[in-house]
């Protein structure tokens, strides 16, 4: 075989690697056929899961969105005895969407609770499998919108920061970054595909979910301790720094923001990165925000809510990933196979309401004037076999980089044997 054959053979390998790669990314992207409709808006949902539960949720689609460009999308989780339309007027999540250009998910739990683990009410009771739930949303989310499913996040408050927490253990193939407000982890064993990014914020005064673990003021619920949560992190992520070697070594990059701490805990695998925002005198709410719709509960435990603007600060964290390189020696994956009877019938039903105008119209699409609609739909679910993969924004790029390397190699190894 001659030089020229050899170069050739070189040549071929790397476009054939490359087009690989760029397909890959375009799988990735999931560049939409169809326009969406309804920016500015929040559509409500429901769906029969597998195990035969009426769940719903909704969604807020930001203002002035730009129709066919893949969005991110970040699920927000409510507290115990809580809501989705709750957490969607005291978390101050969708003016953040609008000026960022992002899809906010608000879940309601089962009997408004989130099964975490050890943790909490009828939901942890009756062994309800949330995680799959979330995961479900996300195939109706790509079904039906325009999604990034590289940049999909997760953070919630409470009993739903326990559940960001589990997510972040149980569906890492899924959930990019997890950022759990007043909530522990209460998920073990915490066993992720991958490491993922965790933004911790929690209250030095937090008497529901104690800032140093114990019994909740509210009720019997025994939680972790913030500390154990960041150490546990830390171990599983891997990272240089922890809460307990931090207390001696100093380990931790520290910076400070209005009546808050927060710590970076050293270097993760995989670049990933695990922070800790304690917010001083902090009781169990959503810093940054006053909820004045919401006056305290007579005999209630709440205590005081901090300056720190969380939400802001949370979507920041998430943004900012994006200059990260968290490439992984293997692309997690995980597979899900629910099953239900062939009468198991999904039904989704979404009104978009806006703060100007409302009002309904049965049908699947709607035009692009100002009125709101409600869209109903109904589909019979026999078997539902989801595999999931979670492939970040560099890792078409190092298979490319390594394949690239094994062409070489090839090459080489041809070149002297002939």
């Amino acid at each position: 075989m001659g030089m020229t054959s050899i170069l050739g053979l070189l040549f071929l390998c790397f476009f054939v690697v490359n087009i690989y790669a760029h397909q890959q990314d375009q799988q990735q992207q999931q560049s939409c056929s169809s326009p969406i409709l309804g920016w500015g808006n929040t559509f409500y949902r429901s769906m029969i899961t597998p195990d035969g539960r009426n769940r719903t949720y909704q969604y807020y689609l930001p203002a002035g969105g730009r129709g066919m460009i893949p969005l991110p999308v970040v699920f927000v989780f409510h507290g115990k005895d809580s809501s989705a339309r709750r957490a969607q007027r005291s978390f101050g999540w969708d003016p953040v969407a609008d000026a960022n250009q992002f899809i906010v998910v608000y879940p309601d739990g089962y009997e408004n609770t989130w099964n975490a683990g050890s943790c909490c009410g009828d939901a942890m009771t009756a062994n309800v499998d949330d995680v799959l739930y979330v995961s479900l949303i996300i195939d109706r989310l790509a079904d039906a919108l325009c999604i990034n499913q590289n940049k999909v996040f997760a953070t919630g408050m409470s009993n739903g920061g326990a559940m960001t927490h589990r997510l972040a253990c149980d569906l890492s193939s899924r959930i990019r970054a997890a950022a759990p407000v007043a909530g522990t982890l209460m998920k073990t064993p915490c066993t992720p595909g991958r490491a993922i990014p965790i933004y911790e914020i929690h209250g030095t005064n937090d008497l529901h979910v104690p800032f140093f673990g114990g019994q909740s003021c509210a009720g019997p619920v025994v939680w972790t301790s913030v500390p154990s949560t960041i150490d546990s992190w830390a171990s599983t992520i891997g990272c240089s720094c922890s809460y307990t070697t931090n207390t001696t070594q100093h380990c931790a990059t520290v910076s400070s923001q209005l009546d808050t701490t927060c710590s970076s805990f050293g270097t993760c695998r995989n670049n990933t990165r695990l922070h800790l925002c304690v917010v001083q005198n902090g009781g169990h709410t959503w810093p940054g925000m006053a909820q004045p719709n919401l006056p305290p509960q007579p005999g209630s435990c709440d205590g005081t809510v901090g300056q720190f603007p969380a939400t802001q600060n949370i979507w920041t964290f998430f943004n900012n990933l994006e200059n990260v390189d968290e490439t992984t020696s293997a692309t997690a994956t995980i597979a899900t196979t629910a099953t239900t009877t062939a009468a198991a019938i999904t039904t989704g039903t979404a009104t978009m309401s806006s703060s100007s105008s409302s009002s309904t119209a049965s049908s699947t699409s709607s035009s692009s004037s100002s009125s709101s609609s409600i869209v109903t739909s109904s589909t019979a679910t026999t078997t539902n076999s989801t595999t999931s993969t979670f492939t970040n924004k560099s890792s078409s790029l190092a298979k490319s980089r390594a394949s690239s390397i094994i062409c070489f190699i090839a090459t080489a190894i041809l070149f002297f044997i002939l």
